[in-house]
């Protein structure tokens, strides 16, 4: 079964124990590795940041050492049992904003636990486009718990974000002292890198990722991009080759937008190289998938306008601005394939 993340009370009661078995009601009592003494139901463990938690339906769920949801983000304390639950929720919303900030009221039940209630009220406001208050609150959670690295990483991507690069890159540096491992900081900074003109360090920092976890889409795609912006279309197209052909390796297609991203660059590069037919070809792989997104709608209509076919130019430009209506690339693409169409 797949990973999941953690969220709610159940969460918060097995991190609040910091314990390595902690027992929370919800699912069967077979085969647990130990018996607590009072009626439990469910088996959590906690170890090494990883925190699982035994799923009603037989399987784990289990927080990503990786990623944004470890130990260190679940609150703990400073509020009742929902309040807790609320703030401690994946999915971010105006409710988990004002839970959390109960929560950061209530004193936040512990330095750990008040640090992780500022960076899940972050991550709502960051959802809800409110970047200074997102920046405002990863700050108070490095205040609180300046070893939390998620703060670190996900308030240097906000300063990308903005083009901020040396506040940007000061935070991804303090996220890989942190942890030498975190790849979510070792890509980003190689964003960074690459937006700065250091390909070298860019490339080196992706191919630490890569060694590390060879599947990491989004440290591939960072990787094309930069082959991309150097002309470099062997090593692009291979990058991309590498990404599609997971699909019939595994039996399994990739996530469904990543493989459109893919196709939509692969359509680019043949048109960089002038072979329009190819890119036209290539859009079309990634319409068959999704025809609502942007990025092959654009690679089609650009594939149209270079073949002279104007009036499919037009279509596909008009269908993207329905999506996108400010499109600057489609307006543009609109504009000029309107013109021969007057002579």
């Amino acid at each position: 079964m797949p990973a999941r993340h953690t969220s709610g009370l159940a969460v918060a009661a097995c991190v609040g124990a910091l314990a390595l078995v902690c027992q929370l009601p919800g699912a069967s009592a077979q085969a647990r590795p130990q018996q607590a003494s009072s009626g439990p139901e469910r088996l959590c463990i906690a170890d090494a940041g990883r925190l699982k938690c035994r799923a009603p339906d037989g399987g784990w769920i289990v927080s990503d050492p990786d990623g944004d949801e470890t130990i260190d983000t679940f609150v703990t304390g400073g509020g009742d049992e929902a309040t807790l639950a609320a703030c401690n929720e994946r999915v971010n919303s105006p409710a988990k904003i004002e839970a959390c900030t109960q929560v950061i009221r209530g004193g936040g039940g512990g330095a750990k636990s008040h640090a992780a209630a500022y960076f899940r009220r972050a991550k709502a406001h960051e959802a809800a486009n409110e970047i200074d208050r997102a920046i405002g609150d990863y700050t108070e959670a490095l205040r609180f718990n300046p070893e939390l690295r998620q703060a670190l990483n996900n308030r240097g991507d906000l300063h990308f974000q903005r083009k901020d690069y040396e506040a940007a890159l000061a935070d991804f540096n303090l996220a890989i002292g942190i942890d030498a491992n975190y790849v979510h900081a070792r890509r980003n900074r190689a964003r960074v890198y690459h937006a700065t003109g250091d390909d070298p360090s860019a490339l080196d920092d992706l191919a630490r990722v890569l060694a590390d976890k060879p599947r990491d889409r989004k440290a591939r795609f960072v990787r094309i991009e930069i082959y991309i912006a150097a002309s470099n279309w062997p090593q692009a197209q291979e990058e991309i080759d590498l990404l599609l052909a997971r699909r019939s390796k595994s039996g399994k297609t990739i996530i469904l937008h990543d493989e459109v991203r893919a196709y939509a660059y692969r359509s680019e590069i043949l048109g960089r190289q002038g072979d329009w037919q190819g890119a036209s070809a290539a859009a079309d792989e990634a319409l068959k998938i999704d025809r609502n997104s942007i990025e092959a709608i654009r690679a089609k209509a650009k594939a149209s306008f270079q073949l002279k076919r104007y009036p499919e130019a037009i279509k596909f430009a008009n269908d993207g601005l329905r999506i996108v209506p400010g499109d600057a690339v489609l307006l543009d693409l609109k504009q000029r394939a309107t013109r021969p169409q007057k002579r």
